[in-house]
């Protein structure tokens, strides 16, 4: 127990409890299974398997750090992804206008005779 927050760990199920018990802590570990990779790569990628800060107040911070970089990142490959997209259909309209105008200029020229 940390704090007020209990931790339990997936072990075999005691037969004295119900069924309803079962299910609901099978769920509840179910929840749990995805974040354990998510762990692992802020370890390998955001730098907490080193910590440069001192005492427990630099664990705290070197985790918030962590994660606040985990989440930029997000946010930021989510905003690229959108942002291509924008500009995607920017550069198609400007080509459409351009080609537009090209071939108007095509149109209105008259053809040039070389003797």
């Amino acid at each position: 127990m940390i704090g007020n927050t209990k931790t339990q760990l997936p072990k075999p199920f005691n037969p004295r409890q119900s069924k309803y018990e079962q299910q609901r802590l099978r769920k509840a570990h179910r929840k749990r299974a995805p974040i354990g990779p998510v762990i692992d790569h802020l370890k390998a990628d955001h730098r907490v398997n080193r910590n440069f800060y001192k005492r427990i107040f630099g664990d705290d911070i070197n985790i918030m750090l962590a994660t606040a970089a985990f989440n930029f990142k997000k946010v930021m490959n989510k905003w690229k992804k959108s942002f291509l997209v924008h500009l995607d259909h920017l550069m198609n309209g400007w080509l459409k206008i351009i080609d537009s105008r090209m071939l108007k200029m095509a149109i209105n020229q008259k053809p040039k005779l070389a003797f």
